[in-house]
């Protein structure tokens, strides 16, 4: 399948309209990987009003020191299960440890096992399935 510039750019269009975060398109001689904008956290941020009070801050800051995040060591795609057929490594809620695996990132035809640094509960995965992913990017967050 030929791709021409307002092929590509319709797709763009698409991915920034329904919030797609990524898209990866292959045949026999072709490879178009592109790559949208984070969405928004489904986290509630703190509430900061106005007049935003000490305590206020003090829990906000509180609120993001317990929030540990685990970073991508290499580029490469993620992948969230071991297959496609299998449930996640982890979900949204899980309680996970400290040296449990919790995705695959395939670097140069090689799969590596991407390991937790925290123990804590799992409070926001940064990634989808599939999702290119770079350097130190956040993959989930931990609550400890």
């Amino acid at each position: 399948m030929q791709f021409g510039l307002e092929d590509i750019l319709t797709l763009m269009e698409k991915m920034e309209q329904t919030g797609l975060s990524g898209f990866v398109y292959r045949d026999q001689d072709t490879e178009i990987r592109l790559k949208g904008k984070k969405a928004p956290s489904q986290k509630k941020a703190c509430r900061q009003s106005g007049q935003t009070e000490i305590s206020e801050e003090k829990a906000c800051e509180e609120e993001k020191e317990n929030l540990k995040e685990v970073l991508c060591p290499m580029v490469g795609t993620f992948y969230a299960a071991p297959s496609q057929d299998d449930e996640p490594f982890v979900s949204v809620g899980d309680t996970v440890k400290k040296g449990q695996v919790i995705g695959i990132v395939e670097a140069m035809k090689l799969m590596n096992e991407i390991r937790s640094e925290y123990s804590g509960v799992v409070e926001e995965i940064l990634v989808q399935n599939e999702e290119l992913v770079e350097y130190e990017q956040p993959l989930i967050r931990i609550r400890q």
